[in-house]
């Protein structure tokens, strides 16, 4: 089955990853130009979310998508091994605040937390240590979600948060789509088929012809 990679990584078959951070200390502020982000339960009014946007290629057709991994490398994070989970957002852009989702328009409950801005039951769930290097997300839901944006020509839109949100007990660093090292940025992983190939027609050549007589 064909695989994919889509990274702002030089090693990569699609570009189109971009992400921010949403910071409850700062809700006006956009943290689209930083070269990190944070997935952040620390205190009440101390929470930080990861969005990560990521364009649909053009695969040629309908596909079904038999796996989906995101892949992100962790910076730092407080002692010990906590729940990060992978949420659907279901609207937003790399311009939002904790309090819009795209820098004007507010969400329906700041930080991305209201029905109409984030499905709550989280994609995939990964148990993250104080251990630097590659994190990978990956699970049937996540594979399901991607294959329905990229099959609706839609952005994958993505939320990394503590789970629960009210812990307030971790801080997980990761680097972004911007870092200077390409091997640190985000990248997505997709292995699928084309549900619908493209379909070839034999055709007969003039001196294939012949005429009954």
């Amino acid at each position: 089955m064909p695989t994919i990679v889509i990274s702002e990584n030089s090693v990569r078959d699609y570009t189109g990853v971009t992400d921010t951070q949403i910071k409850q200390t700062a809700p006006t502020t956009n943290y689209g130009s930083d070269s990190a982000m944070e997935a952040v339960s620390w205190d009440v009014g101390d929470r930080v979310h990861a969005l990560l946007f990521i364009a649909a290629p053009s695969l040629g057709g309908a596909i079904t998508v038999s796996s989906a991994t995101l892949e992100l490398r962790q910076g730092g994070a407080s002692t010990g091994t906590r729940n990060i989970s992978l949420y659907k957002l279901l609207r937003g852009n790399v311009s939002a605040t904790w309090n819009t989702h795209d820098g004007t328009n507010n969400w329906g409950t700041a930080g991305a937390a209201g029905a109409a801005d984030y499905d709550s039951t989280a994609l995939v769930t990964l148990a993250v240590d104080d251990t630097n290097g590659s994190k990978s997300w990956s699970g049937a839901s996540l594979a399901t979600y991607v294959e329905a944006q990229i099959n609706a020509a839609t952005p994958i839109r993505l939320m990394l948060q503590r789970n629960p949100v009210s812990a307030h007990d971790f801080k997980f660093n990761q680097y972004d789509s911007s870092q200077i090292a390409d091997t640190q940025r985000p990248k997505l992983t997709i292995v699928y088929t084309l549900s619908s190939p493209p379909q070839f027609f034999q055709y007969a050549w003039p001196h294939q012809l012949h005429v009954r007589r």
